[in-house]
């Protein structure tokens, strides 16, 4: 029931884009799916929402490696890491 989930959590993300919460949840679900490059833009957004949160950037930065999207990106946000 992982593509109901994914609906709930795109609307979740629709009525509450400010909701971290919502987005970890979007990220995280987007990700066991593989649909990896929204869920980069999920992880992207949580990391905005968090930017103290270490962990979603290293996710961010992971991401960026693992689908071959820009390794300066990955680079300056695995600065300090």
């Amino acid at each position: 029931r992982l593509h109901e989930a994914a609906t709930a959590t795109q609307q979740w993300v629709e009525l509450a884009p400010d909701s971290a919460r919502a987005w970890k949840y979007r990220a995280d679900l987007l990700e066991r799916l593989r649909n990896l490059n929204e869920a980069l833009h999920a992880y992207r957004r949580l990391a905005e929402l968090e930017p103290a949160n270490r962990a979603h950037r290293t996710t961010v930065v992971r991401l960026l490696l693992t689908t071959g999207q820009n390794p300066d990106e990955a680079a300056r946000l695995a600065e300090g890491l």
